[in-house]
């Protein structure tokens, strides 16, 4: 599975981590799949509830 990123998103990612966001990618090299699809889960789940929050 591969994430893929927005243009805005990288735009607004940029604006407010600058170089830092390098460094993540690093770090994210060293996990395994299985570790990287448990990520992804909780950052979706969190969006979703971020998002039901949002609207009401």
């Amino acid at each position: 599975m591969l994430l893929e990123v927005e243009e805005e998103a990288a735009r607004l990612g940029w604006a407010f981590f600058g170089p830092v966001i390098g460094e993540v990618v690093t770090a994210a090299e060293g996990f395994e799949e299985g570790e990287l699809e448990t990520v992804r889960r909780f950052l979706a789940s969190v969006l979703e509830v971020t998002r039901r929050a949002r609207s009401a």
